[in-house]
């Protein structure tokens, strides 16, 4: 369980250093700041040839610079999946009341499969234009 701002994005820059093959990202609302915090490093994972997949509710904004971008009516919490490795989770509603990182392989590979299953009933946006 991760606390405090600080502590939540020293954690999301360790994730993100570490990518090789994938990175989800499920961005409700009020993950907006932590999605602004890493989007450079972001567009450098996409340009190094990570698979980079971005969901944000429709009240996000324009922000996103991805090939992959779609967009849902809303999420109750979110979080980032790299490599299927490990995972940060987002819970909460107006603002993230709960955020754990974790490596278990049971847990990540729930969080990519229940990523999965919102992506594939959200709908598409081009990068930029949400």
């Amino acid at each position: 369980i991760l606390r405090g701002e600080f502590s939540v994005l020293a954690k999301l820059q360790e994730m993100l250093s570490t990518a090789k093959k994938e990175l989800m990202v499920a961005a409700p609302a009020f993950a907006k700041s932590f999605v602004e915090a890493g989007v450079s490093m972001l567009s450098r994972l996409r340009d190094s040839g990570v698979n980079v997949q971005v969901m944000v509710t429709k009240d996000f904004g324009k922000t996103v610079d991805v090939r992959e971008v779609r967009v849902r009516d809303g999420m109750f919490g979110g979080g980032v999946i790299v490599d299927s490795k490990e995972a940060l989770l987002f819970l909460g509603e107006d603002k993230p009341t709960l955020v754990i990182w974790s490596n278990h392989t049971g847990l990540v590979k729930f969080a990519r499969d229940y990523f999965q299953y919102l992506w594939e009933s959200a709908k598409n946006a081009r990068a930029g234009n949400i």
